[in-house]
C-alpha cells in the first residue's frame, strides 16, 4: 500500500510544478482533492480566532463559508468545489 503523502508534500509538489509565477486556491484544491475540506475549514476558523474575528461580520461570513463547505461534506462530495472566479 502506498503512503498517502503529507499536506506539507502536497503544497511543496504543487508549486513545484506551477505554471506561473502565483499560485491560485483552485490549484491548491485540485491537488489536494478529498483532503482539501480540513485546510479550508481550517483556514475559515482561524479567520474567527485571529484578532479580525473582531471585526463586526467576519465572524458571520466565516461561519457561512463553514457551514457551505461542511454541507459539502455532508452531501458526499469527493472534493470541495469553488466557484470559478475563486479559482
Amino acid at each position: 500500500m502506498a503512503q498517502a503523502m503529507k499536506l506539507k508534500d502536497v503544497l511543496d509538489e504543487v508549486e513545484k510544478n506551477a505554471d506561473d509565477s502565483e499560485l491560485s486556491v483552485g490549484q491548491v484544491v485540485e491537488a489536494l482533492e478529498y483532503r482539501g475540506f480540513g485546510p479550508l475549514l481550517l483556514f475559515s476558523a482561524l479567520i474567527t480566532v485571529l484578532p479580525t474575528g473582531a471585526i463586526p461580520g467576519v465572524p458571520t461570513v466565516s461561519a457561512i463559508l463553514i457551514m457551505f463547505i461542511a454541507g459539502q461534506l455532508v452531501v458526499g462530495r469527493s472534493h470541495p468545489w469553488l466557484r470559478k472566479s475563486l479559482t
